[in-house]
């Protein structure tokens, strides 16, 4: 199976829309879509890490410190 992935960017006055969609092609073709979308600020405070820091930052270890807001409305009670 492969795995494909695409960041998709939209830029608001304050905001920034990122669309992360990852496709998932058995070896039959047969496919399995996903995305996840986040609202960014755009002009975080100095102590947090910046969109294209964090899309730059090989390890992502600082994910958290974007705080990401999930637009699915999903409730994850695992």
């Amino acid at each position: 199976m492969a795995l494909f992935e695409s960041y998709i960017f939209h830029e608001f006055p304050t905001h920034i829309l990122i669309i992360h969609a990852r496709v998932l092609v058995s070896e039959d073709l047969d496919m399995i879509m996903d995305h996840q979308p986040y609202l960014v600020l755009k002009d975080p405070p100095p102590n947090v890490l910046t969109v294209p820091q964090y899309m730059t930052n090989p390890s992502r270890q600082n994910r958290a410190d974007l705080n990401w807001v999930d637009l699915t409305l999903t409730d994850n009670e695992d």
